[in-house]
């Protein structure tokens, strides 16, 4: 069988540069999960979370809710997604013959546990302070759509979010006793290829 990692993690926890960089190093094919945003068909009947995004004027809007109503959201939507890699794994799995290291914030540890691919995987998790030196430049972006009345609540709630899903993440990923990386600064990120490294050569031998 085809060989299959799976990166979790939080976001802006550098999950999509570090599976690049050992995709390369190692001679793994990489899969990025947020083509499944960008790209997979999704009906309001399958995937309802997902659509409704799509469907919005300015996806930025969905963050005008409430910060727990936020976080339901994207919890739903990450489910949603999930489900599309699940089917789009198989066709992997019947492609080559180099490893597969999946990657993307929608591998959560609850949702792995239940598909039976949880000793398949490792975690990224970003901590708050790191998080909010990634969110910078997004804010900067926010800050230059003038069409948008709740820039800063926008902000918070995108923080907020990202926040409890990181501490979602840690909690899964160690209570199903998985590897779980902590990312607090750069000096975390650098460290971590090497151990990331290590462990995605364990998986395949």
């Amino acid at each position: 069988m085809r060989p299959i990692i799976l990166l979790g993690g939080s976001s802006c926890a550098g999950k999509s540069t570090a599976a690049k960089r050992l995709g390369e190093k190692l001679g793994y094919q990489v899969y990025h999960t947020d083509d499944i945003f960008l790209n997979a068909p999704v009906t309001p009947e399958d995937q309802p979370h997902m659509a409704e995004l799509r469907a919005m004027k300015n996806p930025l809007l969905v963050w005008t809710r409430p910060a727990a109503d936020c976080l339901e959201f994207w919890l739903a939507y990450y489910q949603e997604a999930f489900q599309i890699f699940l089917r789009e794994l198989a066709h992997f799995m019947e492609e080559g013959q180099a490893p597969l290291l999946a990657e993307g914030v929608c591998l959560l540890p609850k949702f792995l546990e239940q598909a039976g691919l949880l000793d398949r995987s490792r975690f990224l998790v970003c901590g708050t302070s790191a998080l909010g030196a990634a969110m910078a430049g997004k804010w900067e972006f926010i800050k230059e759509m003038e069409a948008l009345e709740s820039r800063e609540e926008i902000y918070a709630h995108i923080l907020t979010t990202f926040s409890a899903a990181a501490k979602l993440v840690a909690r899964g990923a160690n209570r199903a006793g998985r590897p779980c990386f902590p990312v607090n600064g750069p000096e975390d990120y650098a460290g971590n290829l090497p151990r990331l490294q290590k462990a995605l050569r364990e998986m395949v031998a």
